[in-house]
């Protein structure tokens, strides 16, 4: 289930964020993705999330593609929440969050049908899972980048009601952030374990 709405251009907030970034020496993805990213290639990347796994088909996904009336108000949430977590939060840092949220081309909410199992709910998590590993492939296949977000904004119950979903139908499980990657600025890379410390060969 993928629900469109308004497709959003933030070049002329492009200068300002990569001003600001430009300061730190160590980015993440979230902060080199910038806004040259189409509708058209967000919209393939949904349709192929469709194509994850799922056992006995129960098609538990639910995207919505969020516009700029829309998107405005969950970046006031974020902000408001990491008010309340940091009562003395320098501007710097607001207009950091801010800028994180706002400079990227695309921001979809990714939601999870929820059911009575406990088992499919699960399973259902890890297709939602697989689906948002399709959609980052395929976009970075195309040059962009993607990141999952899973912050407090995407998770507090206000934001159920600015996307007007149902929390008893429908679990928002994070937003899926869009853009062009920066090759300008160095990315950090996370370190990962060592294969052999995860694989296990049995006789």
């Amino acid at each position: 289930m993928i629900f469109l709405t308004e497709k959003v251009n933030y070049k002329n907030r492009q200068k300002l964020v990569r001003g600001f970034l430009c300061h730190w020496k160590k980015l993440s993805v979230l902060d080199v993705l910038i806004t040259n990213s189409t509708a058209i290639r967000c919209h393939r990347a949904l349709e192929l999330a469709l194509w994850a796994p799922n056992h006995k088909m129960t098609c538990p996904w639910a995207f919505y593609d969020i516009g700029l009336e829309t998107r405005q108000k969950l970046v006031s949430l974020a902000i408001d929440l990491k008010k309340l977590k940091t009562p003395d939060l320098s501007d710097a840092m607001e207009f950091s969050l801010r800028g994180k949220l706002e400079s990227v081309s695309h921001m979809i909410m990714i939601g999870l049908k929820l059911c009575d199992d406990d088992f499919q709910l699960r399973e259902d998590y890890a297709t939602v899972s697989c689906g948002v590993q399709n959609m980052s492939l395929y976009l970075h296949d195309q040059g962009y980048g993607s990141k999952w977000s899973t912050g407090g904004f995407t998770r507090h119950e206000k934001a159920y009601e600015i996307l007007e979903v149902n929390p008893a139908k429908v679990e928002i499980v994070g937003a899926f952030l869009v853009g062009c990657i920066d090759k300008s600025q160095e990315l950090r890379v996370p370190p990962r374990p060592d294969s052999q410390e995860t694989i296990h060969c049995l006789p």
